[in-house]
């Protein structure tokens, strides 16, 4: 499993130079974006979290459920993902680009995706420390 589309404005106490969403602004062509946005808006939910944050470059904006876990069985990334991908065109993980883009995509069923919640958390929160971040979602990570 890998994680997809971190990055230090959306991890607390991220490292100061991990790879931000302003890096990679404007990386995807709009042919990319469609079918990645529309992939990202149709995999399974695996962890929900209530709460919002707001766009760290329009404040205007609120995403409800943002940090909440989406996956394909594969990769893992957060809800709000999409809407940094349809807004900001970022690149993301040349593979899974790839994959999206060329039709060879994953099929996803709901209940084999949820049965791995536990270690989707598990990459998730590995992810996080990479980015010198605790989601603190794991028992002892807080």
């Amino acid at each position: 499993m890998e994680v997809i589309g971190l990055f230090r404005e959306l991890v607390p106490s991220a490292d100061a130079s991990s790879v931000g969403i302003r890096d990679l602004i404007g990386q995807i062509s709009d042919q990319e974006r469609a079918p990645i946005v529309t992939y990202l808006r149709n995999a399974v939910p695996v962890f929900d979290v209530m709460g919002a944050e707001h766009d760290p470059f329009d404040k205007s904006v609120c995403i409800s459920g943002a940090p909440s876990l989406i996956s394909d069985g594969y990769w893992i990334w957060r809800y709000d993902l999409e809407y940094y991908v349809d807004r900001y065109k970022i690149e993301l993980n040349r593979a899974f680009v790839e994959m999206v883009v060329s039709g060879h995509r994953k099929y996803i069923v709901d209940a084999t995706v949820q049965a791995k919640w536990a270690e989707i958390l598990r990459c998730y929160d590995a992810a996080c420390r990479r980015f010198g971040s605790k989601c603190g979602w794991l028992s002892g990570s807080a």
